[in-house]
């Protein structure tokens, strides 16, 4: 995949409102992973936490990719399904605890079946990690 370097900042708010499925997002984290130069990515109100591995498939990304310094989340949905470990907010909050060179998290407005709980839990680690 041909990358070009000149690129430091993409945005794709809104741009997967209703029709995000898991290739889409097998192809975003592709592109992540592969991105050397990207600074700076925006993906608000783009249903990332909709689809069941998409989350933890988009977080596996910033793995490879350790340039990245700001990432914007805002407006987004988590999905929470107590039997299974693809808890969205849960899937959130490890890669907050793990991403250490991402430098600013944009999640105003963050949405979660379970809303309460795991967005207390999540308020902590942003706290205990400043």
């Amino acid at each position: 995949m041909a990358i070009n370097s000149c690129i430091k900042e993409l945005d794709f708010s809104g741009c997967f409102k209703n029709n995000l499925n898991e290739d889409k997002i097998k192809s975003i984290s592709n592109l992540i992973e592969n991105s050397k130069f990207l600074k700076i990515l925006s993906f608000q109100e783009c249903a990332l936490g909709s689809i069941d591995d998409g989350l933890k498939i988009f977080f596996d990304a910033f793995k490879y990719n350790q340039n990245i310094e700001e990432l914007n989340l805002n407006k987004n949905y988590f999905l929470e399904n107590e039997n299974s470990n693809l808890n969205g907010i849960t899937l959130l909050s490890e890669f907050i605890a793990n991403s250490k060179f991402i430098k600013k998290i944009h999640l105003e407005r963050i949405y979660s079946s379970n809303l309460n709980s795991r967005v207390r839990e999540l308020k902590k680690l942003l706290i205990l990690s400043q």
